[in-house]
């Protein structure tokens, strides 16, 4: 026991001080929960309150307006990786805060339903910019024995960031109000454009800029054929399964676990600390040990879980199944991060085009998997929006026994594919 808790403060230990060290990383890590504290601030607690107590409008516009930043962040996100090989990546990291700085800034005083749903757009448009100006970022600064690790991190980060906006949005427009709510989204990500002004480095080098359109479309086909088709199949997969569920989890909950929403988000709370954990732990162990088995055994952790939720509706065999389903997560999603980073980084100098490529065709799964959850508890029944997104998971662990593995048992290697000796380029 001694042993193991020496191990865990040890790995601990090596995960803070990586992000100390590393500066860029650390400015990363600050913009991403910045924006997902925001996002989930925004679109889930204020957005749909201040539209329909505040101005009056319909539920079905504060949908159609967060429909409008969803589907904004899907379209820019390939022109933004383009973009990010030719400006850099702080550029698009940086434009990318401050359109979504002045878009909420705007929003306080927009009363027409018309501009707002643009502004919310716009907002949108800020966010997509600078995921794959992220992505690539991360494949210029770390080479393949790292990027299980840092993309669990970054995960890990992303997950929390997103999980506790709504919370601390409840709480911010119960207590101090729409406006203040605003402010404090408006101050958060100030604070990230000036950090990232300020202390983020550019990590694009001349190997990495698309010379002509001819060479970016090139570039762009390499998403349609052969592996990277493979992976991203998987990936939208794994996103259409997770946000299927996410319109009838509650619906689930009241109407056939026959629980209160408190009880169910008792439930809920160990397969998210597990996942939160797991994700850096799994992540690291991907890397030392290959990342195919962890994308593998995690697809199929995801779908077992779904697809046995008809033979019980027991509270604690639920929360053991969603804990199963969390630790599926943790070790397929830092696997796949890593695969796709090491074969674009091996394949292409497109980096930040193909990450936008990616990025845009995972993010569908966004629009569509809560228009089919919502369609198949409505026509359908109760289980099968579980059975449906089991089936999609399976359907991912079937396509992820194609891929070969990107990392051999202690190779090493930098961003440039250099082989070195316990750690790759470092740039701070």
């Amino acid at each position: 026991m001694e042993t193991s808790r020496l191990r865990w403060g040890r790995r601990m230990s090596d995960l803070v001080g990586l992000a100390l060290a590393h500066r860029n990383l650390t400015v990363l890590l600050t913009a991403i929960v910045t924006m997902e504290v925001v996002r989930g601030i925004g679109e889930i607690a204020l957005l749909p309150l201040f539209l329909t107590e505040v101005h009056g409008e319909t539920a079905s516009l504060a949908g159609l307006t967060i429909t409008a930043y969803l589907a904004a962040d899907v379209a820019i996100r390939t022109p933004a990786g383009w973009l990010a090989d030719r400006l850099g990546r702080k550029p698009l990291v940086a434009a990318g805060l401050l359109l979504s700085l002045l878009s909420l800034s705007a929003m306080l005083w927009v009363n027409h339903k018309g501009v707002f749903l643009i502004l919310n757009a716009l907002l949108g448009v800020g966010a997509g910019m600078t995921w794959p100006a992220i992505y690539a970022s991360v494949a210029d600064m770390y080479g393949a024995s790292q990027r299980g690790l840092i993309m669990g991190l970054l995960n890990t980060v992303m997950l929390g960031g997103l999980a506790s906006g709504p919370i601390v949005g409840n709480v911010l427009v119960d207590q101090l109000g729409y406006t203040a709510t605003f402010l404090v989204c408006i101050g958060l990500i100030g604070g990230a454009v000036v950090l990232v002004a300020l202390w983020m480095r550019e990590t694009r080098g001349t190997h990495t800029v698309a010379p002509d359109w001819e060479a970016s479309w090139r570039g762009l086909r390499l998403l349609v054929k052969g592996e990277l088709l493979l992976l991203t199949l998987i990936a939208v997969s794994m996103t259409v399964g997770m946000t299927t569920i996410l319109p009838i989890i509650n619906l689930f909950a009241l109407h056939v676990l026959k629980i209160t929403l408190t009880e169910m988000a008792a439930i809920m709370f160990v397969p998210a600390v597990v996942a939160a954990v797991a994700l850096v732990v799994l992540g690291h162990a991907a890397d030392r040990r290959g990342r195919k088995p962890f994308l593998v055994g995690g697809m199929a952790a995801l779908a077992v879980p779904f697809l046995l939720s008809p033979i019980s509706t027991n509270p604690l065999l639920v929360m053991l199944g969603g804990t199963l389903a969390g630790l599926g997560y943790a070790a397929a999603v830092p696997a796949w991060n890593a695969i796709v980073m090491d074969r674009i980084t091996a394949q292409s100098n497109h980096h930040g085009l193909l990450f936008g490529g990616v990025a845009a065709l995972q993010g569908l799964g966004l629009t569509v998997g809560p228009a089919l959850g919502g369609f198949l508890w409505q026509y359908v029944g109760p289980y099968a929006p579980l059975l449906t997104v089991g089936g999609i998971f399976a359907v991912g662990l079937a396509l992820s026994a194609f891929v070969s593995e990107t990392l051999r048992a202690g190779e090493i290697t930098t961003p440039r594919g250099a082989h070195v000796g316990q750690s790759g380029q470092d740039f701070r």
